[in-house]
């Protein structure tokens, strides 16, 4: 007797998850949606201000929230949520985990960051946006072992003073003066926060799906008939 194949599912419920329930969602499926979209955005926010206040270095920070979005992610696709909600979560969690060290960063350098002017020896270009990096040296003569971007742009030449931050803990490295403050840079934390958030919940709303049908039943509802 040949096997009978379930066709393939619509592309809708590849793309976005097959959602099996009228009307209202089950209340427990919204509590897992719930759970799981708001430790995912704790965790991966963190874990990388956790790890900036620790001392590591902002890459290895990005890293530990790389490592959490893909804990999240994973569940998603052991729930079968649908492919491109799933994959919006991973682009925009991956986003989220490269921006809250620095944001992080930021505000440390803002709160309790020495300023201090220093004196720039060489101008280069740099390959990412164009920036220019500037190496500088204190009053003393001592050399700043990191090259600057803030501050530093077309106009800055070998002589000029240029504001540099100085965390005095040592935990991070030296930078330039911003000149807009950490201010968008939390906006834009809290908005890819709300989204990765929003898409994890509906994603996981989404994943359910109805348990197959017992044969067994299906013959007894078909000989009743």
């Amino acid at each position: 007797m040949a096997r009978r194949h379930s066709p393939p599912p619509p592309l809708g419920h590849v793309l976005f998850g097959p959602a099996d329930y009228r009307g209202a969602p089950p209340p427990s499926l919204v509590v897992e949606a719930l759970i799981v979209s708001g430790a995912g955005v704790l965790a991966v926010g963190g874990a990388g201000m956790a790890s900036v206040l620790r001392g590591v270095a902002l890459e290895r920070a990005a890293g530990v929230g790389m490592a959490v979005v893909g804990g999240v992610v994973l569940f998603l696709l052991v729930a079968r949520a649908g492919r491109l909600l799933t994959g919006g979560v991973c682009v925009l969690g991956l986003v989220l985990a490269l921006t809250v060290p620095r944001a992080t960063a930021d505000f440390i350098m803002a709160e309790r960051g020495e300023r201090q002017e220093v004196v720039v020896t060489a101008v280069a270009a740099g390959s990412a946006r164009d920036r220019h990096l500037c190496s500088v040296r204190q009053a003393d003569g001592t050399p700043v072992p990191v090259r600057l971007w803030r501050g530093c742009g077309a106009a800055v030449v070998p002589g000029d003073r240029i504001g540099m931050v100085l965390d005095p803990d040592g935990r991070l490295p030296p930078r330039g003066v911003e000149t807009g403050g950490p201010v968008w840079t939390l906006v834009r934390c809290l908005l890819l926060a709300g989204a990765v958030a929003a898409l994890s919940f509906v994603a996981v709303l989404r994943s359910y799906r109805l348990p197959p049908a017992d044969p067994a039943s299906e013959a007894v509802r078909a000989a009743a008939r």
